[in-house]
């Protein structure tokens, strides 16, 4: 059944194609047209710049949330990284900045008691005290820099983990899948079609619309023979009624692994 599952998502809502597998032969009086949908139709982004390095899975696969679907070339962040945390590593230039700011302290003092004691002239006194102001704000823009570099090295982890592309739900692998070498250039690079639960649209006509708001558990048929049984619990009403056919959508959901998107099926309140 998991095979068919899959052939049958992978190609496409059946019923808009006009073909009827789980075509039920004898229609009871009352029965309610039902169609059996997907969750969720995904589609995965690539989410940095750069070229696929690789493609874990191939359409038809079931993936469990968090796999890996695929991964973006991250060599050249990886050199990145490795420079920003060398700057950020670094001891040399902050000492020689720290040792030049103690020098420039120590001979402000120096100059400031001379000065006062008029040893000194005022020329000679404003030259030390530039000195030790130049040396303490060489010193403040390596510290800066220092926690620049750490910052950028943190950004580069972070973007190099979003090379790693994964699957945010429970799901199977559609048509359109990216190859490794290519780039997503807005396209995604795979689809993710997640069916547990299932969700079931029933039209509805207006009339039946309070009915089936007091009794939220129903049950569908489908399959090749309408011998296939499903419950399904009521998810929402849609608001709107198409003046046409005077029917409401209503939606189910269901987890019955039994059924496949793509089916027909009816519902008998």
């Amino acid at each position: 059944m998991r095979a068919f599952l899959i052939a049958m998502i992978l190609a496409g809502p059946i019923y808009a194609q006009g073909i009827t597998p789980g075509a039920i032969p004898l229609r009871p009086v009352g029965a309610l047209d039902c169609a059996i949908l997907p969750a969720r139709i995904i589609e995965l982004a690539q989410p940095i710049a750069g070229v696929l390095a690789e493609v874990r899975v191939r359409p038809g696969q079931h993936v469990e949330q968090g796999d890996v679907i695929a991964r973006v070339d991250t060599d050249i962040l990886q050199a990145e990284l490795a420079q920003a945390e060398l700057r950020a590593a670094g001891t040399a230039t902050l000492q020689a900045a720290q040792a030049r700011s103690d020098v420039a302290n120590r001979l402000y003092s120096s100059a400031r008691r001379a000065f006062d004691g008029g040893v000194i002239s005022a020329a000679a006194h404003e030259e030390a005290l530039r000195d030790q102001l130049t040396a303490q704000f060489e010193l403040e823009r390596e510290r800066e820099a220092r926690v620049l570099a750490e910052a950028e090295a943190e950004r580069l982890r972070i973007q190099i983990a979003k090379g790693d592309i994964r699957a945010p739900a429970s799901g199977i692998i559609g048509e359109g899948l990216l190859a490794p070498g290519e780039v997503a250039s807005g396209d995604p690079v795979a689809t993710l079609i997640e069916v547990d639960p299932m969700r079931i649209e029933v039209f509805v006509p207006v009339g039946q619309v309070q009915r089936l708001r007091e009794a939220p558990d129903q049950v569908i048929q489908a399959g090749d023979r309408g011998d296939v049984e499903a419950q399904v619990r009521l998810e929402y009403i849609s608001p709107l009624a198409d003046q046409g056919s005077r029917t409401i959508r209503a939606y189910y959901t269901t987890d019955n692994e039994n059924i496949a998107p793509g089916y027909r099926c009816m519902m008998i309140p």
